[in-house]
């Protein structure tokens, strides 16, 4: 009832007291537009232990329409990202496999503070940049990804 507790804590507060399995829809959306995704798979299952999130999520492109060149996201995720003002962007998405995103596959992904998504980047050179829509997402696009986060729920 009160939880696992390790090397000899007899404390609550110590215990481990929440574990959670369960599933999410991952999404594409893009920051001020209007775009609209239709998928043929959209899969994701994540594991709660404490306030650490581990994610796991795929996506197939049916068809894109509509959009702008805003930066794309990614979303549906189950909690809200914890971190505070001053780690505005510390929480890091891992992209195992992206492909059919015309010339910028998506690489990586950063995340603001208190939010339910993330922004995509992909690398050209050596400068960073986050994905626009317009000219990157098409109807063949394949992103497969894994996310560790914490939050407050």
């Amino acid at each position: 009832a009160g939880g696992i507790t390790f090397n000899g804590a007899t404390a609550a507060a110590d215990a481990l007291d929440d574990y959670e399995e369960g599933t999410w829809i991952p999404v594409f959306s893009e920051e001020g537009g209007s775009l609209s995704v239709t998928y043929n798979k959209q899969l994701g299952n994540y594991v709660k232990v404490g306030g650490l999130v581990m994610l796991t999520g795929s996506i197939l492109v049916t068809s894109v329409s509509g959009g702008s060149s805003g930066p794309l996201k990614l979303g549906g995720f189950p909690f809200t990202n914890s971190a505070s003002a001053d780690t505005d962007f510390t929480t890091a998405v891992l992209v195992g496999k992206s492909s059919g995103f015309g010339t910028a596959n998506p690489t990586s992904g950063y995340w603001r503070c208190g939010q339910t998504e993330a922004y995509l980047a992909y690398r050209s050179s050596t400068t960073d940049y986050s994905l626009s829509l317009g000219s990157h997402v098409t109807s063949s696009d394949e992103f497969y990804t894994t996310i560790c986060y914490y939050t407050t729920a």
